[in-house]
């Protein structure tokens, strides 16, 4: 029969040693051995995270991969238009047990095997050589995983099995060392990429995938009509063109935001930059042109370290500069540059982890600076003023977030603290007016605070939170009439690795849970102007990375992608002008664009060295 090898990996001559790590500036080995394919759960180099893979030479002399602890790693490769294909992998399954990871709490079963009609890292079929005793064939689906064959067997850990899954339509069979195994029908994934995957000590002498002319020919359809349809569909948008581009290497090191100091209602640039003893500020235009420039000797620099945010607080068009430098707060006019107001941080909260800090012996009461505090300040309207003018500080200690709140007026006088108990309030604070009165509450994590730092509820069940790989934490979240009625407000949290809630925002009740993975990010937008309300984008990480699920204002899950393994989502964008939104994703060369709320990239970028290659 004749075949088409779709993809191969077989590592006889490579160097022995460690390989698909990301921190590694000499990507070579991986370039000519492990081209097409990918290490989607090994996470970006500055996350500082090896691989768990590397390079043996077995007693035949044969270079395998290896899999050289418990924690969960793949590989994979393909097209998401795959769909009639063969897979065979050679695996040694070498352990029979495994531990918690970031993607399942409970796991203690070593599983090794094959992965097709893959989705993304939540959603695939499975077939895997399972503890010291089992063959098992799965569909999973996010926590759920179903049964579709299971047998019981004696593991032989020294032996290399040969695993074969042959698909076509909806019949999977399943061969192990030539035998068929399963023979089933399943048709909820109907195409998807290949891999391997192992969470235990494990080795892989080969892989192969193939497709027959018929299925190729099948596929390579498939992918013109998709082609065509997206091309008809991009037509129908604004394609981007480069409008400037702003070179900036003199003001190096430097970090960037962007904001308004003009008044004339385009954007402008704020660098921050300077020495430790002087440190500076310079507002420029899109055109370079310097609208000021401003050096602090009154506040401890560079200000390249500092924690910024920016906030037209007096109606004038142009935004106020709060920021935390070192061990002061401070508010600085935007349209001068000059500074208005500074203050001494406060003394750590009673909850506050001081210990961290210390070598031999710690103050509690000791003064936060930057680096406890970690994000940048909060602005807000706690007084009912004409415009945002109140200032929220909330500590933060280990990876769940803080306890303690401090809100300030825009002299940096202090209004109150507020100190919660469990769980803490995660990384992420916004506010609505909920009761119309003009002033914000506070969504604080878990919890509902008035206006004056008052705990008006705590979300339904949040105590009994479980604490798992930096759980009991709200990563990101987002507050207001979500569904569509305006009865009701709603608030969408990103909730880590509870995943998702969507919560009433009077009452703390929760409304819909989806236990999607390790939920990291989240935007609002009319990805969908067809259907009430706002969709809400909630994006993935540890574990489950670059994993993007849309949910409508209701809570219910309307889709989930995966366009790289690196993005938290990103922010609305309403490139038409008419109201829809796109989603504008820029965590990756490969996801770069502009999406709609059915997955597609609508939107591409001119390859004009936006993101370094």
């Amino acid at each position: 029969m004749d075949v088409v090898v779709l993809a191969t990996l077989n590592l006889r001559g490579c160097p022995i040693g460690y390989v698909l790590d990301k921190r590694d500036l000499d990507q070579s080995l991986e370039e000519r051995y492990f081209a097409g394919w990918e290490n989607p759960l090994t996470p970006p180099p500055w996350w500082n995270i090896p691989s768990d893979f590397r390079v043996v030479r077995e007693g035949d002399g044969i270079e395998v991969l290896e899999h050289l602890g418990k924690s969960d790693r793949c590989l994979v490769t393909g097209e998401n238009l795959w769909r009639d294909y063969t897979v065979e992998a050679s695996i040694r399954h070498m352990l029979p047990t495994s531990t918690p990871n970031p993607d399942d709490e409970h796991c203690i079963i070593g599983r090794s095997g094959v992965m097709f009609r893959y989705q993304t890292l939540r959603h695939y079929y499975f077939y895997c050589l399972e503890g010291y005793d089992r063959i098992a064939l799965y569909r999973r689906e996010d926590n759920n995983w179903f049964i579709l064959g299971y047998r019981y067997m004696s593991i032989d850990r020294s032996k290399y099995y040969e695993l074969k899954v042959e698909c076509v339509d909806d019949r999977f069979r399943c061969y192990l060392d030539r035998g068929v195994i399963f023979d089933v029908k399943d048709n909820v994934f109907r195409t998807g990429k290949v891999g391997v995957r192992t969470n235990t000590l494990a080795r892989i002498r080969r892989i192969n995938v193939y497709t027959t002319l018929e299925g190729f020919s099948r596929y390579e359809r498939m992918k013109r009509e998709y082609e065509d349809e997206l091309a008809a569909i991009r037509r129908s948008y604004p394609q981007p063109i480069l409008a400037v581009k702003v070179d900036l290497k003199e003001y190096s090191p430097f970090s960037l935001r962007i904001g308004s100091f003009k008044g004339n209602g385009r954007k402008d640039l704020l660098i921050l930059h300077g020495s430790t003893d002087t440190p500076r500020l310079t507002a420029l235009d899109l055109h370079k042109d310097i609208i000021w420039s401003m050096d602090y000797p009154e506040l401890p620099g560079p200000a390249s370290s500092w924690l910024v945010s920016l906030q037209d607080m007096n109606g004038d068009g142009r935004d106020e500069i709060v920021c935390i430098a070192n061990d002061k707060l401070a508010i600085i006019d935007g349209a001068t540059g000059r500074l208005k107001a500074e203050t001494d941080l406060p003394e750590a909260g009673p909850y506050m982890d001081v210990s961290s800090r210390a070598t031999t012996t710690f103050s509690r009461r000791m003064k936060l600076t930057a680096r406890e505090i970690q994000y940048s300040p909060y602005i807000c309207n706690l007084r009912g003023r004409h415009y945002p003018q109140d200032i929220l500080v909330k500590d933060q200690h280990g990876g769940s977030g803080g306890s303690t709140l401090w809100a300030y007026d825009d002299k940096l006088n202090l209004l109150w603290t507020t100190t919660i108990d469990q769980p803490k309030f995660g990384h992420h604070i916004d506010f609505y007016d909920i009761d119309r009165d003009g002033r914000d509450e506070i969504i604080a994590g878990y919890h509902m605070l008035s206006p004056d730092g008052e705990i008006l509820w705590v979300m339904e069940g949040a105590e009994y939170i479980e604490t798992f790989h930096g759980g009991r934490h709200v990563d990101a979240e987002a507050i207001g009439d979500l569904d569509g009625n305006p009865d009701t407000l709603e608030v969408a949290m990103a909730a880590s690795s509870e995943g998702f809630y969507l919560v009433d925002a009077f009452t703390g009740k929760v409304r819909r849970h989806h236990r999607i993975g390790h939920a990291q990010g989240i935007s609002v937008g009319r990805f969908r102007p067809e259907l009430p309300g706002f969709q809400i984008l909630v994006g993935n990480r540890w574990g489950s990375y670059g994993i993007l699920n849309l949910f409508s204002g209701d809570g219910d899950r309307l889709m989930y992608f995966e366009p790289d393994n690196v993005s938290q989502g990103g922010p609305p964008i309403n490139w038409t002008g008419k109201g829809d939104e796109l989603i504008l994703l820029a965590s990756s060369r490969k996801a770069l664009g502009m999406y709609d709320g059915y997955g597609r990239k609508v939107v591409v970028f001119p390859d004009d060295g936006i993101l370094p290659r």
